[in-house]
């Protein structure tokens, strides 16, 4: 009298959690190349992007906060289109 999961729910639940996964690992991977530059490379944060005016630790940073926003939201998109059926 119990509540089984079936094998569709079942494999629904573990693609969410791969991509959460997967995207969590990008996320990470994306952070540390940044971290790495800092660390490393210093001044190459310190010069223009493309000759803009905008430094690249700038743009780097953005783009760690950008990739974040982006796979949060594709995260949800999944979890919410496998939720609904």
């Amino acid at each position: 009298m119990g509540y089984f999961v079936s094998d569709h729910e079942n494999t629904d639940s573990s693609f969410v959690f791969l991509s959460g996964v997967i995207f969590s690992l990008a996320q990470i991977l994306i952070f540390f190349s940044f971290i790495i530059v800092c660390v490393f490379d210093s001044g190459l944060l310190s010069k223009n992007f493309m000759g803009t005016g905008v430094p690249v630790s700038f743009v780097m940073g953005f783009l760690v906060i950008l990739c974040g926003l982006i796979l949060t939201i594709m995260y949800v998109f999944i979890t919410n289109r496998k939720e609904g059926g």
